[in-house]
C-alpha cells in the first residue's frame, strides 16, 4: 500500500513493484471501472476532470471504461470531445436538477426518470455516434434486471420487499440471487471486454443505434474465486484481472 496525501493506493505485490519503480503512466491503463454511488461519484469529480480531459490523452492505447449509475454517466462524459468540460456539465447537472413537486413531497419514479432522460438528452443528444467511434474509449454499462413480481414492475411498495428477498437469497445461497436479479452488460460493439465471462458476444450495428445489449451473465462460470477475507464466503467467482502493462 502507498501513501500520497489524501490518496490510498492499493496494489498487490507485482504492481505495487511496478508502482515503485517506474511510477503510474498513461500506458499502464487499460480498463478503468467507475461505480454506482449516486452524489458520492461528485466526489471524485476533479479528479476525473484530471484523469480523463488531461492526463490519458497523451495515451494511444485502448483503455475500457466500465460504468454503472453515476459511473456510467461519468465515463461517457469522458469519451466526448471535451471531457474535462463534460464532466463540468455533469456535476452542475447533478447538483442542481429540481423536480416540480409540492414542498413536503417525493418526485415519482416516472417523473424522476423523465427529468433524468431529459438531462442526459441534452449532454449526450446528438453525440452517440461521436461517443462510439472515439478512436481509443470503450463504454461498458453495467446494470441489473428485476426479475419475479417484486422487482420486475418497479412498484414503489414491491421495490424494497423485492430487495430485501434478494438479499435472504443470497445469504442462504448465491445462486439464489439469479432468480431475483439478472446482470446485464450493455457494451460498445468495436471490442469484446478483455475478461468477458458471460454467454454471448458483442453484435455489430449502426453506432447511431447506441449501444447493443450484449448479455445477462446470471450463472455464467468464472475461473478463480475471490479471497474470501474481501468479499465473504458466498460471493461469487471473479474473472482473472488483466496483465499490467509492462514496459522494456
Amino acid at each position: 500500500m502507498v501513501m500520497h496525501r489524501a490518496l490510498q493506493v492499493c496494489a498487490g505485490p507485482r504492481a505495487l513493484k511496478h508502482l515503485r519503480e517506474r511510477g503510474l503512466q498513461p500506458d499502464d491503463v487499460r480498463v478503468i471501472p467507475a461505480a454506482a454511488g449516486g452524489p458520492k461519484g461528485l466526489i471524485r469529480n476533479p479528479l476525473d476532470r484530471y484523469l480523463f480531459g488531461h492526463w490519458l490523452q497523451g495515451s494511444t492505447h485502448t483503455v475500457h471504461l466500465l460504468g454503472a449509475s453515476i459511473g456510467a454517466w461519468r465515463v461517457a462524459c469522458a469519451m466526448l470531445m471535451d471531457a474535462d468540460a463534460a464532466l463540468a456539465a455533469l456535476a452542475q447537472g447533478y447538483i442542481h436538477q429540481e423536480f416540480n413537486v409540492p414542498a413536503g413531497q417525493r418526485p415519482g419514479a416516472a417523473e424522476v426518470s423523465r427529468d433524468f432522460a431529459q438531462l442526459l438528452q441534452g449532454q449526450f443528444g446528438g453525440q452517440e455516434a461521436t461517443l462510439l467511434a472515439h478512436p481509443r474509449f470503450r463504454l461498458r454499462v453495467f446494470t441489473s434486471r428485476g426479475r419475479g413480481p417484486l422487482l420486475h414492475h418497479g412498484a414503489r411498495w414491491a421495490t424494497p420487499l423485492g430487495h430485501a428477498a434478494a438479499f435472504a437469497s443470497n445469504l442462504v445461497r448465491r445462486r439464489a440471487l439469479g432468480g431475483w436479479l439478472q446482470r446485464v452488460v450493455v457494451s460498445d460493439p468495436q471490442d469484446a471486454l478483455p475478461f468477458y465471462a458471460g454467454g454471448g458476444q458483442p453484435r455489430p450495428g449502426d453506432p447511431a443505434q447506441w449501444l447493443d445489449p450484449v448479455c445477462a451473465a446470471t450463472g455464467a462460470p468464472h475461473r478463480r474465486r475471490a479471497p474470501r477475507r474481501l468479499l465473504g464466503r458466498r460471493h461469487h467467482r471473479l474473472p482473472p484481472a488483466p496483465a499490467l502493462c509492462r514496459h522494456d
